[in-house]
């Protein structure tokens, strides 16, 4: 197998300055780190930082060569062209997702009155006229026509051509919402609600329809767009911010993951390469939740192009600030959850804790075989064999713990993680006290009912101990966990920022259970402390702040 031996353009866009070009690349397969690689704007060598991509992965055919990241500024002062050399020699460019351009020879994109324009060697930035545009978007239906053929290429510019007289029509100021491909209940979800409420235009859910929180949403007066659907393809392409609590590929690219000859479409034949130079989108990342790990070989400034992320407290403000997450500007904004719009907290006059503890073990990598059948993971004959059943069916048929139930009056939820839904079978009730429910949950509606909140490494805890419920955590496989999984802890630790107890097996858990109990669900001191340090809003304004520093109300 060759290597690939072009540069990739991550991102190259204007800073919320309006005069500064901020550009990321990267280079996977630099061989030796003798070479030298340089940046020029009209042959003129700019300055630029080095560092290591961890997020980028080696294969066999890469092992050894050096996954490195590039990034540099500069001020826009009059047409210009951006080259990258290495030992001074012009190399090949090519373009990742986040550049919102494309491969395809002749693709431009517009931004701030300017237009971004590729070759294969170089980037020419020369300012909006409409003369220039008119040229390009001929030059760009001729390369379109030469890589897919007449009736493909034709097929796709009269898309192009549908998509700007729907700008021009419609307004270019829709919001496209989304948390999960078949779920809700989450950062999404209220955020949607308030900017319905503020009566805001354009404004759609990206969900599927005949899903259970689909149909919920679609009777409470939300506007579905189903996924991968013609209304899903225009609203991509005319919206101008895209928020979401998740970060795959249904987010900023949906339609050259998911669209295959396997599930016939009007799009099953066309390439998104097409259409990169149309996408002018502000990515709000809602986050799925507070960040305690390391993240950064998951997602980053390069590999998403965030213009929002939101944190909860000062401390992970300084993570994302000081780790190679590499955000700039003002794009981490301290504004909380908004679902915790939703959960209750002593302060609130409708207060009110019930005696349930709630039971929820998170997912893990490599747990189950990746076999799927229309999406959906197939059931695993072998799962009861795995540590975490043995271990959470331990402590739902531990009898200490059931006649504790019976004697303080206490029941157990136990949510199996969405990702384990086609396992919910095995999981069997041992007492009338302990009840298996069924996704979808509502957390909200949960958390503020819960007292003591039991979990291994979700960080859904932080909704639980929000309103008020103990934590617990029980991690029992804490030695092989992080070595599976692509995070790892660092500025927080269980040990000294959780806000509970760990536990390592069944018969401490339930023990501690059995103590939480006999409290009546009321933490320690030492953890009510890190409460208050976790959670600095103790408003319903989350969803607010989010929409006022994104900008979000029409």
């Amino acid at each position: 197998m060759a290597l690939d031996e072009e540069f990739y353009i991550d991102i190259i866009q204007f800073k919320s300055d309006k005069s500064t070009i901020q550009v990321f690349a990267h280079y996977k397969q630099l061989q030796s780190s003798k070479d030298k690689i340089s940046f020029t704007i009209n042959n003129e060598t700019i300055k630029h930082k080095t560092y290591i991509r961890e997020d980028l992965e080696s294969t066999q055919f890469t092992k050894g060569y050096i996954n490195r990241g590039y990034s540099f500024e500069f001020e826009w002062k009059d047409e210009c062209d951006l080259q990258i050399l290495k030992n001074d020699e012009c190399q090949k460019i090519n373009y990742s997702v986040c550049s919102k351009l494309s491969r395809l020879p002749q693709c431009f994109k517009e931004e701030n009155g300017f237009v971004f324009n590729h070759n294969d060697t170089a980037i020419t930035i020369k300012r909006k006229k409409l003369l220039n545009l008119t040229v390009r978007e001929i030059r760009f239906w001729g390369s379109g026509i030469a890589e897919y053929g007449v009736f493909r290429g034709l097929q796709a510019m009269k898309l192009r051509t549908q998509i700007r007289i729907a700008r021009k029509l419609f307004g270019y100021n829709k919001t496209l919402i989304t948390d999960r491909i078949n779920a809700g209940s989450d950062n999404g979800e209220a955020l949607y609600r308030y900017l319905k409420d503020k009566n805001c235009k354009g404004l759609a859910y990206l969900i599927l329809p005949d899903s259970d929180d689909g149909k919920r949403l679609k009777k409470e007066g939300f506007n579905i767009i189903e996924p991968f659907s013609k209304k899903h393809f225009f609203h991509f392409f005319t919206s101008s911010n895209i928020a979401s609590s998740s970060f795959d590929a249904l987010v900023t690219n949906p339609f050259k993951k998911y669209i295959s000859k396997d599930k016939p479409s009007y799009l099953t034949n066309m390439n998104i390469d097409l259409y990169f130079g149309l996408l002018d989108y502000k990515y709000i990342f809602l986050t799925h939740g507070q960040t305690k790990n390391d993240m950064t070989k998951i997602f980053r400034k390069e590999n998403k192009n965030f213009s929002f992320i939101l944190t909860n407290n000062e401390k992970e403000a300084e993570h994302f600030t000081n780790a190679n997450y590499n955000f700039r500007d003002k794009e981490i904004i301290p504004t909380g959850q908004p679902r915790f719009d939703y959960l209750k907290t002593p302060n609130d006059a409708d207060y009110s804790k019930e005696n349930i503890i709630t039971i929820m073990p998170t997912w893990r990598k490599g747990l189950l075989p990746d076999n799927f059948v229309n999406g959906q993971r197939v059931y695993y004959n072998d799962f009861k064999e795995t540590d975490l059943f043995q271990f959470y069916n331990s402590i739902l048929a531990n009898q200490k713990l059931i006649d504790a139930l019976e004697k303080y009056n206490f029941s157990i939820n136990f949510l199996v993680h969405p990702a384990l839904v086609q396992q919910i079978d095995d999981f069997k009730s041992a007492h009338k006290r302990i009840k298996i429910l069924t996704p979808p949950y509502n957390f909200a509606e949960l958390a503020n009912k819960t007292k003591i909140f039991v979990t291994d490494y979700s960080s859904i805890f932080f909704d639980f101990a929000y309103t008020g419920a103990c934590v617990i955590y029980s991690q029992f496989d804490r030695e092989t966990f992080f070595t599976r999984q692509k995070y790892s802890e660092t500025f927080w630790t269980y040990k000294e920022n959780g806000l509970g107890p760990i536990t390592e097996n069944s018969d401490k858990t339930c023990k501690k259970i059995i103590e939480y109990i006999k409290r009546d669900g009321k933490a320690e001191s030492k953890y009510l402390k890190r409460y208050n340090l976790s959670f600095p809003f103790t408003d319903k304004n989350f969803s607010k702040r989010v929409a006022q520093t994104a900008n979000l109300v029409n």
